[in-house]
């Protein structure tokens, strides 16, 4: 079964953008995708809750999480 199916659009697009870029910061999903914040958070739990993603700590700015692609 592909895992993708259970993922809404917006899961699918920010996953597309994180794996493209890398590593990331919330502030830049939310400028680059134009997906609202409520729906940004939602998508991103989803995502870490079926293991696509992984949150990091970001040591500039311990306040701001990073996210990369599995």
């Amino acid at each position: 079964m592909n895992i993708f199916v259970s993922i809404p659009k917006s899961g699918r697009v920010i996953y597309s953008v994180i794996k493209l870029n890398g590593t990331i910061s919330y502030s830049q999903l939310l400028e680059m995708t134009d997906i609202p914040k409520r729906t940004l958070s939602y998508a991103l739990s989803i995502l870490k809750e079926k293991g696509l993603i992984i949150e990091t700590p970001n040591f500039l700015d311990m306040r701001n999480k990073r996210y990369v692609a599995q």
